[in-house]
């Protein structure tokens, strides 16, 4: 939530379509771009703590909003307003507002499609495609997103949720994020391991404020994957010429060889296919390299970001 974790660098904008969007706006120096940060789930703009003074001390420009359902932001009920196309246009709106005709886009999770673009979804066939691919589904927590009970038992059971989410060992999810029902049997019996060391008690503090009942919980993020799951992009995402599916711009994957929702080898498949340019990088981590390997990740893309700016 950039207001309250940023308040000295957070802009508040009612768009002109009339949702109001929460950012960190910091401008650059001399001739640097802009950086656009887009979080994923379950997150906001606070995800990227670390590479904000690291990248604007080297002159970037930042934009880094809490998306649509996070944080500062709108949280509608309507599904539709979840849509893909409709939430790409807000972050193009908001760039416009700036006058800021093009950036360097990052995406975490399977957000980056704001970068990229989407795609239809059946989960059952990704769970059964990936099962076979790589030994285990990627998707299986997605049922449990899609449940009615799902928001009230994260927002009321913090510490169950944290620890499935930030796990001290990224290899637990393969049993309890991913499997099919994994992630049901983590909240019906409560469990608590764990968490993650590289994330401080007081960063998990400003996040139960982020995503408290008061604050909405975890009803608008959840909406991203409901309207996935009911391939509610589906019409906007069948307008799309075929030639336009490919990237021709350089382009950067960082994989994490522990993230067991983000398999390496699935997605350098995947973006192999639609990016022409494309650079990758392994770093030995969970699925929150921006968290766990906050040094190396912003190596990483400042190295990408002066090859790509010559």
């Amino acid at each position: 939530m950039a207001s309250i974790a940023f308040p000295n660098i957070s802009r508040t904008i009612r768009l002109p379509n009339g949702t109001t969007y929460n950012y960190v706006f910091v401008e650059p120096k001399a001739d640097k771009p802009f950086l656009l940060f887009l979080h994923g789930y379950p997150s906001s703009s606070y995800d990227w703590r670390h590479q904000i003074p690291f990248f604007s001390d080297l002159g970037y420009g930042l934009i880094i909003p809490d998306l649509l359902g996070y944080g500062g932001t709108d949280k509608p009920q309507d599904l539709e307003a979840y849509r893909g196309k409709k939430m790409s246009e807000e972050i193009d709106a908001l760039l416009d507002v700036h006058k800021i005709p093009k950036v360097l886009a990052i995406g975490h999770d399977w957000y980056v499609f704001h970068a990229q673009g989407g795609d239809d979804t059946s989960l059952d066939a990704v769970n059964e495609a990936t099962a076979k691919l790589v030994g285990h589904p990627i998707s299986g927590y997605w049922y449990f997103h899609n449940a009615p009970d799902a928001a009230d038992l994260l927002t009321n059971y913090p510490d169950v949720t944290e620890s499935l989410y930030w796990p001290e060992d990224p290899l637990l999810w393969k049993d309890h994020l991913c499997a099919i029902g994994g992630m049901r049997k983590w909240f019906d019996e409560k469990r608590v391991g764990k968490k993650a060391p590289w994330i401080a008690d007081e960063d998990f503090a400003l996040h139960r404020k982020i995503f408290s009942a008061g604050n909405g919980g975890y009803t608008g993020g959840l909406n991203w994957y409901n309207v996935q799951i009911a391939n509610l992009n589906t019409p906007d995402d069948d307008t799309i010429p075929k030639e336009r599916y490919y990237v021709e711009q350089p382009a950067l994957l960082v994989t994490c060889s522990l993230d067991m929702v983000g398999v390496p080898s699935l997605q350098m498949a995947d973006t192999e296919t639609y990016v022409k340019n494309l650079q990758v990088k392994n770093l030995e981590c969970s699925h929150w390299l921006m968290l766990e390997k906050r040094d190396e990740t912003n190596r990483t893309l400042k190295d990408f970001f002066e090859k790509v700016g010559k």
